[in-house]
């Protein structure tokens, strides 16, 4: 820093360099010693981070509400009521209520490893669920960059469908009933009373759990296992994935690719009888 005395005022000037910029500021005096002692006493203001295009300090609690909201008027209800509220919950149960551009990817990490620790389904939902957040925060400007991304997709075990086998079928069922195909059109329903009326879905549900207890099945059988058992039933018994795909309806063959480990062990079992 020095001093410069020209004839555009009458006052000398302090001349500095700011963010590698030439910058002058009067020291409102013509007297050169007082000058000088606005010189040593001169001290620049710090330049501030540049935060360009970022939105005022907002909380965790406050983004949260916000993201509710928006995934509400978005996405399903069950997109918003299973992975985005529970999601949400969990992290400010974990993590202290932040501004949200405080929170870093070391937060971040020890949040998924704490989950993963109890669950790894659960890490493997919140991290998903959490980052496409953290994306929508970044296009709002309230952060510029995600914490996430930095952060590996947590693996969870591969889980297979429970199923019914067919010894376990022909045991529980009377004998002497003919193979029957039901049509089911737009207007009918497959199961109701005697007098057509639509029986509740958890009704349903909840007389075929009871006889899956009665039965003595897998506990993890529920209504929908009777699908996975006709798809893993078919597979055992050599059907190809792609008429399986079909005659189970899935638009695309990688959903009925859950099933392929059983042909493959079936293949094994071909190869063990040599």
């Amino acid at each position: 820093m020095y001093l410069v005395l020209n004839n555009k005022s009458k006052f000398y000037q302090l001349i500095y360099f700011k963010d590698g910029k030439r910058t002058s500021v009067s020291t409102g005096t013509s007297d050169k010693s007082e000058a000088e002692k606005f010189l040593k006493a001169f001290k620049p203001v710090p330049t501030k981070p540049a935060t360009a295009g970022i939105k005022s300090q907002i909380s965790l609690i406050k983004f949260s509400e916000e993201y509710k909201i928006y995934v509400g008027n978005t996405y399903s209800k069950n997109y918003l009521s299973q992975a985005v509220v529970p999601s949400c919950n969990k992290l400010l149960k974990l993590v202290p209520n932040l501004p949200l551009d405080c929170i870093s990817t070391k937060t971040i990490d020890q949040f998924i490893s704490t989950v993963q620790a109890k669950s790894s389904f659960a890490a493997s939902l919140y991290y998903r669920t959490l980052k496409a957040a953290f994306t929508k925060a970044v296009v709002w400007n309230y952060i510029q960059e995600n914490p996430f991304n930095k952060i590996k997709t947590p693996k969870t075990t591969q889980s297979y469908p429970a199923f019914v086998t067919l010894d376990e079928l022909l045991k529980n069922i009377l004998t002497g009933i003919q193979p029957k195909i039901i049509n089911i059109t737009n207007d009918d329903f497959v199961f109701k009373n005697k007098i057509g009326i639509k029986l509740n879905e958890g009704f349903v549900s909840k007389v075929f759990k009871r006889a899956v207890k009665l039965s003595k099945l897998n506990n993890k059988i529920h209504f929908h296992s009777l699908r996975h058992s006709f798809c893993s039933n078919l597979v055992q018994k050599g059907v190809s994935l792609y008429v399986v795909k079909d005659l189970a309806g899935h638009q695309n063959i990688k959903t009925t690719q859950i099933y392929s480990h059983l042909q493959k062990q079936n293949l094994m079992d071909a190869v063990n009888l040599l």
